[in-house]
């Protein structure tokens, strides 16, 4: 729930994210939802490709969530061997 919430607040959905402070912008970049929502506007809104540095934060948080789930898998598939 704490997740969604983070994904709702930070992402633009409810508050346009030029209105917080530096610190907290910058929090909003952990969220996925954060580039995807930028993107998906710049894509919908203004019918251009979004930026390369959404698409490279889109793919980083991508690789990491895969490796995070990876060593949590096959942490828990050795355990049961």
């Amino acid at each position: 729930m704490i997740v969604l919430l983070i994904g709702l607040f930070f992402s633009g959905f409810i508050l346009d994210t030029d209105l917080f402070n530096e610190p907290f912008r910058s929090l909003g970049l952990l969220a996925p939802s954060f580039p995807g929502v930028s993107g998906l506007r710049t894509v919908q809104l203004r019918g251009v490709w979004p930026a390369a540095s959404v698409l490279v934060t889109l793919l980083a948080q991508a690789v990491l969530a895969i490796a995070f789930a990876r060593a949590l898998l096959g942490r828990r598939w050795r355990s049961r061997q």
